[in-house]
């Protein structure tokens, strides 16, 4: 699972697209449990803290699952800041799924230390 939140490594096309797909079904399925149960259950200062919780959680590994395709598509690991910008985070995310992935190998913390 903490490979999931590192931002060492690389991330191939299908992984990237895995966990993107899982963060996007985890952000409908609990807005749909936060909306429907939750809110009902439990009072509103700990339902908001849940909610800025999993938000965290959910950017955190978005933001390292593109890190590491930045780095497998030998792109400067910076690009993936892009995913914050709320006009163009779409276009983004597209763009860092389809791009290729280079051959040969780049330095990472893993590699030099």
């Amino acid at each position: 699972m903490t490979h999931y939140f590192s931002f060492l490594g690389q991330a191939k096309r299908s992984r990237y697209w895995a966990t993107i797909a899982g963060v996007m079904a985890a952000s409908f399925l609990c807005s749909i449990l936060f909306e429907e149960i939750i809110v009902w259950v439990l009072p509103a200062p700990i339902v908001g803290l849940l909610l800025i919780a999993l938000g965290i959680a959910l950017v955190w590994l978005q933001l390292a699952v593109a890190t590491r395709r930045c780095r497998d598509a030998r792109i400067s690991p910076f690009w993936s800041i892009l995913l914050i910008v709320p006009a163009i985070n779409l276009m983004a995310l597209i763009i860092l799924g389809v791009l290729p992935s280079r051959a040969g190998t780049m330095a990472t913390a893993e590699s030099v230390g």
